[in-house]
């Protein structure tokens, strides 16, 4: 049950998601029956809502990211291709201190990164990641990963 909805423009490229042009293309679905329409209006209001509380949020962050506190450690995550300020805030405020992690193993440790491993003897079986630990900054790695990946130009191919 539900509707489905084509994402893609007439060229067949696909949409951005949140813009003006994505909201155009999502009144033009809103369904003609009154009660489907009433809930997709309701749909329509909580996400409208969503990006209200997380652009003030984010605006909070920043402020906060700007106190000599946090600054070091936000400009010098914010290096990092994929991480922007709030997402380097964010590692910082989770993490307190990186100066307590000896390498960035122990860090990756800490928050989930590191491969899992269920070995004995002479047997060895590596697994994914643990995805224990700390899960704010485990989250904000694989988000700043994915939109690092999405964002890099495609590798040409040299042969």
């Amino acid at each position: 049950r539900g509707l489905a909805f084509d994402e893609t423009d007439a060229l067949g490229r696909r949409r951005g998601a949140w813009t003006r042009a994505f909201w155009r293309w999502a009144e033009s679905c809103r369904p003609s029956d009154p009660a489907a329409a009433a809930a997709f209006d309701h749909y329509v209001a909580c996400v409208r809502c969503a990006e209200s509380d997380k652009r003030a949020l984010e605006k909070r962050a920043l402020a906060e990211a700007r106190a000599d506190r946090w600054r070091g450690a936000v400009e010098a995550l914010s290096c990092i291709k994929g991480i922007d300020a709030v997402t380097a805030f964010c590692l910082a405020t989770e993490a307190g201190c990186f100066s307590r992690f000896p390498t960035a193993g122990a860090y990756a440790s800490r928050i989930g990164l590191a491969p899992s491993e269920r070995s004995s003897g002479e047997k060895e079986a590596k697994g994914g990641i643990t995805k224990t630990g700390n899960s704010a900054s485990r989250r904000a790695l694989v988000e700043a990963a994915w939109h690092f990946k999405s964002r890099s130009p495609k590798p040409k191919c040299i042969w």
